[in-house]
């Protein structure tokens, strides 16, 4: 006949494929106290009894993704009813919605870093100026003063950026300068008329305006600010050699994140113009 009465801890680990550690967690939490510590030599021992909530417990932490402070008020409570059982699903099928709304976000991102990381492998060379089409964009922004400094340009970059992250899951961003062509050949200053972000995303506090969609004309470079601006003097030069009509606004682009830099130096960013119809 079985008469063993108490499982060590490590005996219950076994038995229910879970870690010692998530064991003590329980303990430490009071979600499931062993049923017995030696006073000797503090070994946790657990009851058959105790099988029950743990394999509960496992089942909904695990499985459900049901958070362990959230399974410890609901089996605290001995009242519990069908009805507030379906309630408290509920309530975690909308949080498991929202889970798989963030991976889904993560795939879709993934998705598109691999599509740059090829795009750029089959692109024309960093610092060739190319044409491509682009599909029409939404852009969120905020007026700056005419700004110069670089300094001033990433603070305020930064300051948009802190905004969309409160909002939205948005690390994936791409970021924008705004500048005048046509103020930049005449006065050979870059001043950034406004910085923004590119997002299908809506973002509640900024301006919104649609970039549309048509030809561009692009460069490519890894920043640094001396290849900056030999990168827009260049860009200038070019389409006012080949005396290419353009639109005024020209986009200075760069990703908030690039994970194929190494370094601040290996950070790739783009011009971009729309050209007119001819």
């Amino acid at each position: 006949m079985f008469m063993k009465k108490y499982f060590s801890i490590g005996e219950v680990a076994n038995f229910l494929n879970i870690s010692i550690k998530a064991l003590r967690i329980y303990d430490k939490m009071e979600l499931l106290k062993p049923a017995y510590v030696d006073p000797k030599t503090s070994f946790r021992y657990y009851t058959m009894e105790q099988f029950f909530y743990l394999d509960l417990i496992i089942y909904l932490n695990k499985y459900l993704k049901v958070p362990l402070k959230t399974i410890k008020t609901h089996m605290i409570n001995n009242d519990r009813d069908d009805e507030k059982l379906i309630s408290f699903l509920k309530e975690q099928e909308k949080n498991l919605d929202k889970e798989i709304e963030k991976l889904e976000f993560s795939k879709s991102t993934l998705k598109k870093k691999i599509d740059e990381l090829k795009e750029l492998q089959l692109d024309k060379a960093i610092g060739t100026i190319y044409e491509k089409y682009i599909e029409e964009r939404k852009i969120f922004f905020t007026h700056t003063e005419n700004s110069q400094s670089p300094e001033e340009v990433i603070y305020s970059l930064r300051k948009l950026s802190a905004i969309a992250n409160h909002q939205s899951f948005m690390y994936d961003q791409t970021l924008s300068c705004i500048y005048s062509f046509n103020e930049y050949c005449t006065t050979n200053q870059l001043l950034t008329k406004a910085v923004g972000i590119i997002s299908d995303k809506e973002l509640r506090g900024l301006n919104c305006s649609i970039i549309p969609s048509g030809k561009y004309l692009c460069l490519t470079f890894k920043y640094s600010e001396g290849n900056r601006r030999t990168s827009f003097e260049t860009f200038r030069n070019y389409i006012l050699e080949n005396k290419i009509n353009t639109e005024d606004h020209m986009y200075y682009l760069m990703k908030a994140i690039d994970i194929s830099a190494v370094s601040s130096g290996d950070y790739t960013t783009e011009i971009q113009i729309l050209k007119e119809l001819s």
